[in-house]
């Protein structure tokens, strides 16, 4: 339809001008050419005109094809490339099923070194077997608020250099040692890592109170697990005051300066027993529910309670 239109106006448009060359050529030239002469060129023009424009219409059609037939040429090269994946394995295998959608700030752990041996989906989208040595890991939230691993800092004998990896793009792991395939990465970690990280040098001499003013740490966070307590802890954010009752299973920390930073406390609440993460700067007070007795520095109190 619109190959028609198209051909319509050229004819229609074509006629006028060929009105004014045949004016313009009898006012000037004169009677040199019959009239029918001429009529037969406008004649033959315009049936040459035609065919241009038909040939004008298919190729384009033809282009527009190919455009869009483009996307799913992609989408056919797309799986082609997924099915270089063994059949078993599957992206976020050991971040409960999510991936690229992750919340930093579950904590983590730092100078250690785990041997690892792993099946992991670099850039390249080509899954590649590689050993290496764990040095540090911090912990992400799912948006169920389950804590799954996020990065791994490891030492990689295949690049022979230190490299961050995605625990989302691990596809297998297994211990070296046994070659057993591993079911939980984030248990299997906790449990080869010491239970505490090093405590950096300074680490508790000096814990800062709350500070409402105080940025989110640039570096990451060491995750210190405490014997359980329960608290109730008082606490400012964007929805006003609020009251968390539960029991405090960890925290994380940095030092900074000289001075302990406490940043995140891990509670679970009692009343649906979910774990719920406190920023420590929003603190306004806290207490002990069984007492009623009144915390009076909770940086301290935390501390004291830490597993050593």
């Amino acid at each position: 339809m619109p190959a028609l239109i198209g051909i319509i106006i050229v004819l229609l448009v074509g006629t006028w001008i060929w009105g004014k060359i045949e004016d313009t050529y009898h006012a000037t030239i004169g009677k040199m050419m019959s009239g029918d002469n001429l009529s037969l060129i406008l004649l033959v023009a315009f049936c040459a005109t035609v065919p241009v424009c038909l040939c004008i219409s298919m190729f384009g059609r033809r282009k527009r094809t190919e455009t869009n037939s483009a996307p799913s040429d992609h989408s056919q090269s797309a799986a082609v490339h997924t099915q270089k994946l063994p059949q078993h394995a599957k992206l976020g295998r050991y971040t409960d099923g999510v991936v690229d959608d992750l919340a930093i700030g579950a904590g983590g752990k730092d100078s250690i070194r785990i041997p690892l041996h792993i099946s992991y989906l670099g850039g390249s989208g080509t899954p590649t077997d590689r050993n290496i040595d764990v040095l540090s890991y911090t912990l992400g939230w799912t948006p169920t608020h389950a804590v799954v691993p996020l990065y791994l800092t490891a030492f990689c004998h295949l690049r022979n250099a230190q490299r961050m990896f995605r625990a989302d793009r691990i596809l297998d792991a297994y211990d070296p040692e046994t070659g057993e395939e591993i079911q939980d990465l984030r248990t299997y970690l906790d449990e080869k890592a010491p239970l505490c990280p090093r405590e950096p040098k300074y680490a508790g001499d000096d814990i800062e109170p709350p500070n409402s003013r105080r940025r989110e740490p640039s570096r990451d966070t060491i995750l210190i697990p405490i014997s359980p307590c329960n608290v109730m802890v008082d606490y400012e954010d964007q929805n006003g005051p609020e009251t968390c009752v539960g029991t405090v299973e960890s925290f994380t920390y940095v030092v900074n300066q000289r001075v302990t930073v406490v940043v995140d406390i891990n509670i679970r609440r009692a009343f649906d027993q979910k774990m719920q993460v406190i920023k420590y700067r929003q603190v306004t007070s806290a207490t002990d529910p069984a007492s009623g007795n009144a915390i009076p520095s909770l940086g301290e109190w935390l501390w004291s309670h830490r597993i050593r």
